[in-house]
């Protein structure tokens, strides 16, 4: 809060990571109220910084950006399972499929 608070007393654009934990596990995946139903603390963090972003950017100074990411890659990240890269799954389909 402090960073964003900073960014518009200063006049400088903010770009951060927000997730798509904020949807939880419904099928819409819109930046709308009512579709936003985290399902963990991970989720509804985002969440209650999204919000706050929400109620800056009324009287904004400068732009905000949050990206709600919905695979991401790094250390201790499993490199396989359902939750597995999106390059992961498309290497298998290849094997599995052969090429589109």
């Amino acid at each position: 809060m402090r960073l964003l608070e900073w960014c518009q007393e200063e006049e400088v654009p903010l770009i951060y990571a927000s997730s798509a934990a904020v949807y939880g596990a419904g099928p819409d995946f819109r930046e709308e109220r009512r579709f936003e139903k985290p399902l963990n603390v991970y989720g509804y963090s985002k969440f209650l910084f999204d919000q706050s972003v929400r109620r800056v950017l009324t009287g904004a100074n400068s732009q905000v950006v949050g990206l709600r990411y919905f695979n991401v890659y790094g250390p201790e990240r499993s490199p396989q399972g359902p939750h597995a890269s999106v390059a992961f799954h498309a290497f298998k389909q290849f094997q599995a499929e052969g090429p589109a």
